[in-house]
């Protein structure tokens, strides 16, 4: 009896090894496409379940830099039980060296890599280097806009979401079938400010929304951004915030692409 009593104790003594003291909490999706001249981030909340205090540190990933900014975890960080504090993960898509399956792994210092844990398979780290196709758009002052295109309804929506970073004179462009006057667009989720302009189907300038903000409230109370509706459109460009004005763009300018 006393055998079966110790097996069952050594059993859930196991178990108990096996589940995570820290968990990830993702409250961003983790799994993206980051061009190579872009950026995107990735946050989670990391949970210590332990009654015991631990000082974590994240392992290190190639194009992959812990943003410690604000409330943000610290390198390295503490939590107490039941503490957490937002892991934020900005990605350089110019400094991946290929597809990051897998991870985060956080580990406590004091273990020298021997306590460590990652999230949960479908919370792990997904990130693809884009494969997308670019489009230059040609303006009269005879500098060259390359833009991503988005030209499905998938990409469409997703847009520039969760990008941190654009490189100068790059950005994304929205090709729809034909000239409407509904073209919407709205910031959610969107981490940096943008030029948003709108072309006809001439590709001539009609309308830009400039240094549109982010909106970090519930998608219910977020801006939209149109034209006025006596305005049709075919096309629109997202840019860095500022950079329209920078390039003198105005409506009524032609662009080629």
């Amino acid at each position: 009896m006393n055998k079966w009593i110790l097996a069952l104790l050594a059993f859930s003594s196991t178990i108990h090894a096996d589940r995570p003291v820290w968990i990830f909490t993702p409250l961003t999706p983790t799994t993206i496409s980051v061009p190579s001249y872009g950026a995107g981030t990735i946050q989670y909340t990391v949970t210590n379940q332990s009654r015991k205090t631990h000082t974590l540190v994240m392992n290190s990933i190639q194009g992959i830099t812990q943003d410690t900014s604000g409330f943000f975890c610290k390198v390295p960080f503490t939590l107490g039980y039941e503490e957490s504090c937002t892991l934020k993960l900005n990605i350089t898509g110019r400094q991946l060296t290929g597809n990051v399956y897998g991870g985060p792994w956080v580990c406590d210092q004091a273990s020298q890599g021997l306590q460590c844990y990652q999230p949960s398979a479908n919370n792990a780290l997904n990130i693809s280097i884009g494969s997308s196709e670019y489009m230059d758009i040609y303006l009269p002052s005879h500098q060259t806009l390359h833009c991503e295109i988005a030209d499905t309804p998938e990409e469409r929506a997703w847009g520039l979401m969760y990008r941190t970073y654009l490189e100068p004179l790059y950005g994304m462009i929205f090709i729809f079938a034909s000239e409407s006057s509904n073209l919407t667009f709205i910031m959610k989720n969107v981490l940096i400010p943008l030029d948003i302009i709108w072309l006809n189907h001439d590709k001539t300038i009609i309308y830009i929304s400039s240094n549109t903000p982010p909106c970090t409230s519930k998608i219910t109370e977020c801006p939209t951004y149109a034209p006025p509706p006596n305005l049709s459109a075919q096309y629109v460009i997202e840019i860095n915030g500022g950079l329209a004005q920078r390039l003198n763009l105005t409506p009524g300018i032609h662009l080629s692409f």
